[in-house]
């Protein structure tokens, strides 16, 4: 807990159950802008998600299904995002996107919940399993416009509200 009943941090690779649902989190994306940022202060050499990461969340995640995925990057690009045009960081990204696709097929939750685009966007995800509802979190510059940095959701339904 951060602030007890307001605010809770999750590590890379938590597994926890709330109100009869189970999550899980991955952090860590690749910051795009880093040339123009801090080491240390606005971005980190660790915030890229790394395989052992990965591996880490699914071991701890066991066999039970997961409902709900909380993740900093999506499993996929968001509608109106395109690649970059710089093919070493393009391909940074692309690693990145396919971290969380890779806990997403081994957790197979219903839902993801992400931020990192500051474009609020909803998707749904194919999978040969079965469909992945995804759900894009903005940016605070954005939620003045037309879309939240927040959202609620309703645990009963796993449907997320606020818009």
């Amino acid at each position: 807990p951060i602030r007890d009943g307001v605010l809770d941090w999750a590590d890379r690779g938590a597994v926890w159950s709330w109100a009869g649902r189970r999550f899980a989190a991955l952090g860590g994306a690749v910051s795009i802008d880093k040339d123009f940022r801090r080491e240390g202060v606005s971005w980190w050499p660790t915030e890229e998600i790394t395989d052992e990461e990965v591996d880490a969340l699914i071991a701890r995640a066991g066999t039970d299904p997961i409902d709900v995925l909380l993740s900093h990057d999506s499993p996929v690009l968001p509608d109106g995002i395109r690649p970059l045009s710089n093919p070493v960081l393009r391909e940074r990204c692309e690693r990145s996107i396919a971290q969380v696709l890779r806990a997403v097929d081994a957790l197979r939750p219903r839902l993801v919940v992400h931020g990192h685009y500051h474009v609020r966007w909803s998707g749904l995800l194919e999978r040969p399993w079965g469909n992945v509802r995804v759900e894009g979190l903005a940016s605070d510059e954005q939620n003045r416009q037309h879309g939240h940095a927040w959202s609620v959701l309703a645990l009963n339904q796993l449907a997320v509200a606020g818009e």
